[in-house]
């Protein structure tokens, strides 16, 4: 497990809407295993906190996420700049990185998966849909706690 305790499945979320962040937040308290959410707002904020870079650099308070989601879609970088930045590190090779838009055009999907994306969806508009696909998620590609 890269970077949860023993016991909690550590998942970076990097995405500017604060809507995306209470469905994670309410998916998370619904019959999961025990999780830490970690959030950040922007795609530079992203890179710094994997990277353990300025205010992220104490990797005893930000350890490297077991499971990240990434919008597409945010400010200072995109979700696809932050991946080709990721590229060049073991990162994509260590933690699975799911990639979040509202679109589902095949060139992106393509792209991304070339960059080391490990799965892609696009939000659903119904916040049930949302919350049980971010479940799905997270039981499929996330560590067993202690593990």
């Amino acid at each position: 497990m890269p970077g949860g305790s023993c016991n909690k499945i550590h998942i970076l979320l990097a995405d500017n809407d604060p809507c995306v962040q209470q469905v994670f937040t309410r998916a998370l308290q619904n019959n999961m295993p025990p999780v830490k959410l970690s959030t950040v707002a922007n795609g530079k904020a992203a890179l710094d906190f994997l990277l353990h870079r300025n205010e992220f650099a104490d990797r005893n308070c930000y350890p490297k996420p077991d499971l990240m989601f990434l919008d597409i879609n945010m400010p200072e970088l995109t979700g696809k700049q932050v991946m080709q930045e990721l590229k060049k590190t073991d990162i994509p090779q260590e933690i699975p990185i799911i990639v979040l838009t509202t679109s589902d055009l095949d060139e992106e999907v393509e792209e991304l998966t070339q960059l080391g994306c490990t799965g892609f969806f696009t939000k659903p508009a119904k916040l049930n849909d949302f919350v049980s696909l971010i479940q799905e998620t997270i039981y499929k590609l996330a560590p067993a706690p202690g593990r």
